[in-house]
């Protein structure tokens, strides 16, 4: 696999992930995960992350709406 089709799958303290090129610095508040591969198997990973866990931020604010 060439570095033009591998990218790493990034994520912030909001648990928000990103696609990343491997050969470049990381944004400031977003670390690496373990996973990693072409453009549409991270694509994959991360909609089945969010599928699986939700995104946290948007569950948040349906729960602070639906309590109040």
């Amino acid at each position: 696999m060439s570095d033009l089709e591998h990218f790493l799958v990034i994520e912030n303290n909001q648990e928000q992930m990103a696609l990343w090129q491997p050969d470049r610095d990381l944004p400031s508040g977003w670390h690496r995960t373990a996973y990693s591969g072409t453009k549409d198997e991270c694509m994959e990973y991360m909609m089945n992350q969010w599928m699986r866990h939700g995104h946290k931020s948007g569950i948040g604010r349906l729960r602070r709406s639906a309590a109040a």
